[in-house]
């Protein structure tokens, strides 16, 4: 049986119940800092919340049955960011998913999702699935 962490609070769009954007402070090869705090496993964030410490059914296969709280949130874009060298890949299924409910999708290597994630803070209602190692 599979435990899960609870969320945290956290903004990552304007217009939300939080004041601040979040900001991603730095990443490094399984390490990220955001807003101060350190993550060492890898993150789910959709507008208002994060995971840590969350897992995919399989490990570098992004999939529809990995995100229900992004999906149920209905963001303007998922950022995804597919590890250091880029190994996590997107289901197709998932990426048409996305398409059909008008949500951009965004996968890069975890280092460039993380810019691209502290640009759009703030402008766009933002969610990130953030893979940070290999």
């Amino acid at each position: 049986m599979k435990l899960c962490k609870k969320s945290i609070p956290l903004s990552l769009a304007q217009g939300g119940p939080f004041k601040k954007a979040m900001h991603i402070d730095s990443y490094n090869f399984g390490h990220i800092v955001i807003d101060g705090k350190s993550y060492n496993q890898d993150l789910l964030i959709w507008p208002g919340n994060l995971k840590a410490d969350w897992w995919r059914r399989r490990s570098h296969l992004l999939q529809v049955d990995d995100l229900p709280e992004v999906l149920a949130a209905n963001p303007e874009v998922l950022v995804v960011g597919k590890g250091e060298s880029g190994h996590m890949q997107v289901d197709q299924k998932l990426a048409s998913v996305l398409k059909d409910k008008g949500i951009e999708l965004v996968a890069v290597p975890t280092k460039e999702a993380c810019r691209i994630i502290n640009s759009l803070a703030g402008k766009k209602r933002l969610a990130a699935a953030l893979h940070l190692t290999c």
